[in-house]
């Protein structure tokens, strides 16, 4: 059906066609593969998110409603990035074509990562919503920043090149083990590791007399949880063959 929409609107069109693409479905590589197979010039991705923005547990009324009824809405912003970046590279892999990135993009640093994973252009939508065109300046001259640090002459040069860093789970090496390491001169003593390591990980802090934390080798299985949890980046995920050469 889509690729049908497409080619039909190719036929009448004087200007190029992207196909923009909802997340909704479970293959979008394949729905891109149906607009490109209509004619389309480009594909972009994605729309957004189909969700429920809530109700309210007093009233029992919907959080947005029209005369007292609700339904179902596309939810848009930081909060779908991940899935974008999913969808855009998963466009990228399968197919040879010109990707244009929106979702969830709000600086500089998330164009970049859409780029490295192979779109050619971005848009951005829902931060202009809520921050107006004065994100325009910073986003460009952060680019601009970005490029000569890596000496790069173009953006061109960055589309795509992180691809060669995607691969599926089976090809993941499972021998390779971390290890979380804590600073305790830059710990704020927390003990949010601590707490999440003994409630939903695998008890492997330890909370010394001195209010220090301390990991346990044997326990940590490096899920990396409480590197998450850190407020103030004090844990690092250290590779097991780094300790044991440090040994």
């Amino acid at each position: 059906m889509c690729g049908q929409i497409t080619e039909a609107v190719k036929k009448v069109s004087k200007i190029p066609v992207w196909a923009k693409l909802s997340p909704n479905i479970t293959d979008l590589s394949f729905l891109a593969f149906s607009c490109l197979q209509g004619g389309a010039d480009g594909i972009t991705a994605i729309n957004t998110m189909k969700g429920y923005a809530g109700i309210d547990i007093e009233s029992l009324q919907p959080n947005l409603n029209v005369g007292g009824l609700s339904t179902y809405g596309g939810f848009s912003g930081n909060i779908i990035k991940p899935f974008a970046l999913k969808s855009v590279s998963e466009i990228a892999i399968d197919h040879d074509c010109y990707i244009s990135a929106t979702g969830g993009i709000s600086k500089w640093q998330d164009a970049v990562e859409f780029m490295l994973l192979g779109a050619s252009s971005f848009q951005i939508c829902t931060e202009v919503m809520l921050n107006g065109y004065n994100i325009i300046n910073p986003l460009v001259k952060g680019l601009e920043s970005y490029l000569e640090r890596h000496s790069h002459t173009s953006l061109d040069c960055l589309i795509g090149t992180g691809l060669k860093k995607i691969d599926g789970y089976s090809k993941l090496d499972k021998n390779i083990k971390y290890q979380a390491n804590i600073d305790n001169e830059s710990c704020l003593k927390c003990g949010k590791c601590f707490i999440s390591c003994t409630d939903g990980g695998y008890q492997a802090i330890n909370k010394e007399k001195n209010k220090t934390y301390s990991v346990n080798p044997d326990k940590c299985a490096g899920c990396g949880l409480c590197q998450h949890v850190c407020p103030s980046n004090s844990i690092s995920m250290i590779s097991q063959k780094s300790l044991s050469a440090k040994n």
